[in-house]
């Protein structure tokens, strides 16, 4: 992570995982560096093994940021769990190696969090761990081998992990199991699978069975079979809010990406079946389209709701782009791979552009009323047109004035 950045909050939660195990695999694939398949299997660990894995199957949403420093504190704060000081270095791993793992992960006598970034003044002398050389390099500058410095950051994380769970109080967990960050995480860890059975056997199989395990659990406890239809929320037992889009959306890529990792059609029958009722069934806002295709919005973060979703004042959705996906796009993308698999009869379309003008349902534009070969252009042309017909009119009207030598002939 970069040090001028510290969102903690925006690392810890599941989804955010899930995108970065699908990033550093890609580029793992591209450039073949061990460092990147190195990060690969540390969100893969992060993911299988609890607090964030369910015993039962299924990933739970996500890890506080804040949390007590250490036993007895009476105050959280924000990154306790995840700093360190360079002293701290010194204690755990002696001088030597403090050296070597402060140089690589750019830590600091006085912390290596600038103050714009730390408000509270939480961070002061704390060093997030961010790499910031390279071994090769590393090695150049100290004078030792390649191997000799991996060697020494490998021990020296094994040891500050075990000195941190062993001492430090773990932060909360939000134990809720949502279905679209488990279907982010399944896709995920789908994929890494059939990436590493030629690379690493027993990972492979770790990731494809945390995968099905997940899927296992959230088709007992969150799907209806006969309705065909999702729950959104697992905490003590199902919710009860219907799924959303997103939940469809990338629960059904999830599958998709298990099937390609396991050639197990149950996966695929469902993906298909779950596609059909998603189609079938969602509105946007409120608005009902056919029951036969969706209409994607332009606007990719507005949220998509079940069409026996409860029918609301308002649907706030974020102005800006959020940390995951946004559910219109991905679920376009889907429907055309669906498609060529020839598991998807009716794709998902775009919704257009721009709207023809429907006057009779307009009066207030009547005066815009476009004539022979313009009536079929959108309404943004429409308007151009208005706005270059008003300017006319104006020139015409001051041309008026001058020859009649009144005022305004200027």
């Amino acid at each position: 992570m970069d040090s001028g950045l510290k969102s903690w909050a925006n690392l810890i939660r599941l989804y955010d995982q899930a995108q970065l195990l699908s990033v550093y695999l890609d580029a793992f694939l591209v450039s073949g560096d061990a460092e990147m398949l190195g990060a690969v299997y540390d969100i893969v660990k992060y993911l299988t093994s609890p607090p964030l894995a369910a015993a039962s199957g299924g990933f739970y949403s996500s890890e506080d940021a804040d949390s007590y420093y250490a036993e007895g504190d009476s105050e959280k704060r924000e990154g306790a769990f995840y700093v360190w000081t360079e002293k701290e270095l010194q204690t755990i791993l002696g001088e030597r190696d403090a050296d070597i793992l402060g140089r690589f992960y750019n830590v600091g006598a006085h912390g290596n969090v600038s103050p714009e970034h730390d408000a509270h003044d939480e961070l002061i002398n704390q060093n997030v761990l961010a790499v910031s050389t390279t071994p090769d390099a590393l090695a150049k500058d100290l004078g030792m081998t390649r191997e000799e410095v991996i060697d020494v950051v490998k021990r020296g994380k094994a040891k500050l992990l075990e000195q941190r769970d062993a001492s430090r109080p773990r932060p909360a967990l939000d134990d809720k199991i949502v279905v679209a960050w488990n279907g982010l995480a399944i896709g995920a860890l789908a994929r890494t699978s059939a990436v590493l059975g030629n690379v690493d056997a027993a990972k492979s199989q770790l990731c494809r069975d945390a995968a099905v395990k997940a899927v296992t659990f959230i088709t007992s406890t969150l799907f209806d079979e006969p309705s065909g239809t999702l729950k959104r929320i697992f905490r003590d037992g199902p919710g009860d809010a219907p799924a959303f889009a997103d939940d469809y959306t990338f629960f059904i890529q999830g599958l998709l990406e298990l099937y390609e990792a396991t050639f197990d059609d149950q996966y695929l029958k469902l993906a298909d079946s779950l596609q059909r009722k998603f189609t079938a069934g969602m509105c946007m806002a409120c608005s009902r389209y056919s029951a036969d295709r969706l209409v994607a919005s332009r606007n990719a973060n507005r949220p998509l709701l079940g069409s026996d979703a409860r029918r609301l004042l308002l649907h706030p959705h974020r102005p800006a782009r959020h940390a995951a996906p946004p559910q219109g796009r991905h679920g376009r993308r889907r429907a055309l791979d669906q498609r060529r698999r020839g598991h998807q009869p009716v794709p998902a379309r775009r919704a257009p552009r721009g709207r023809v003008l429907r006057l009779a349902r307009r009066p207030h534009l009547r005066r815009l009323r476009p004539r022979g070969r313009a009536a079929s252009l959108p309404l943004r042309q429409h308007g151009a047109r208005a706005r270059r017909g008003q300017a006319r009119h104006a020139q015409r009207r001051r041309h008026r004035l001058w020859r009649r030598g009144g005022a305004g002939g200027r």
